[in-house]
């Protein structure tokens, strides 16, 4: 059963290769009526999500947010499969870096980053183009998937941009075992922590929520700067990243300064265009326990 799940999914990315990128947005097209209309992908969890995070808004306005979201989720969908097989030089071409003089000073003095992105824009596109377009080695840290043949053809595909892959759970160990210098470990820090004993409280786009400190604990843990990724979208398959130091000694840094930095980075780009963000995922099952 794992063998034609994976030779499904081979067929599948090598299928796309073959399409110019103005076909593959066909299919984009279709598949945001499916993920919106026919049958309609997690609504109840978007739209609970939505109402939560922005009660100002009237539920004309929501449903816009929501409109535009499902197609930007298609997009991203069709635009992460292509980014697998796209050439190195079409990927630089879609992803503009707008300040490569912020990694500047840490790559003077060898030293190694933590980078901290959210689920928002085109995340998978954009993380495979940076590691072409910054001299240090970027460190994808992942979560495991059951079936272990799709893992390593996704793998294979994102480390053909000479992207290392880390999984979640030995990164903290491994991090000083990394065979390349300087590197950057790059945290998607936007989840819900796996256990509700842990994690940060503190506000987030209206709500009370718990927030990951990953991140946080690995800098401390491994004194390197923190940096956050800002993604914005340009136009339809064309983003721009842009790098903001978080805290270059972070162990001197008072504690979860560096998350509640972090996650206000993220709330403002979210705010500016909310579209762009994941809102299908999760992010609010944990309530903060009553003392």
């Amino acid at each position: 059963m794992h063998f034609i799940a994976y030779l499904f999914v081979w067929l599948f990315i090598h299928f796309f290769a073959l399409l110019p990128m103005r076909v593959a947005y066909w299919f984009a097209d279709f598949l945001f009526l499916l993920l919106y209309y026919f049958p309609g992908y997690r609504k109840k969890i978007v739209f609970n999500n939505l109402e939560s995070s922005f009660p100002s808004k009237t539920a004309a306005e929501r449903k816009t947010i929501a409109r535009k979201f499902y197609r930007n989720l298609a997009d991203q969908i069709i635009e992460s499969i292509k980014s697998y097989t796209m050439s190195h030089e079409e990927l630089k071409k879609r992803v503009y870096m707008t300040n490569h003089s912020v990694y500047q000073p840490y790559l003077a003095k060898n030293r190694d980053m933590i980078i901290v992105a959210g689920h928002y824009g085109s995340w998978e596109l954009c993380a495979v183009s940076m590691c072409l377009q910054i001299p240090f080695t970027v460190v994808g840290v992942y979560m495991p998937i059951g079936n272990r043949l799709i893992e390593k053809l996704i793998k294979r595909k994102r480390s053909r941009s000479g992207m290392w892959l880390e999984p979640a759970k030995t990164i903290s160990n491994n991090i000083d075992k990394i065979p390349f210098k300087p590197n950057a470990v790059v945290l998607v820090s936007d989840q819900s922590p796996a256990n509700p004993k842990s994690g940060y409280w503190m506000p987030f786009l209206h709500r009370d929520t718990q927030i990951t400190f990953g991140a946080e604990r690995l800098a401390r843990r491994s004194g390197r700067p923190v940096l956050f990724v800002e993604v914005d979208q340009l136009k339809r398959g064309y983003y721009s990243v842009t790098l903001h130091v978080i805290e270059n000694y972070p162990v001197d840094a008072p504690k979860y300064s560096i998350t509640e930095k972090h996650v206000r980075l993220l709330e403002k780009i979210i705010l500016k265009k909310p579209e762009l963000w994941l809102w299908s995922h999760q992010r609010w099952k944990h309530k903060r326990p009553v003392d």
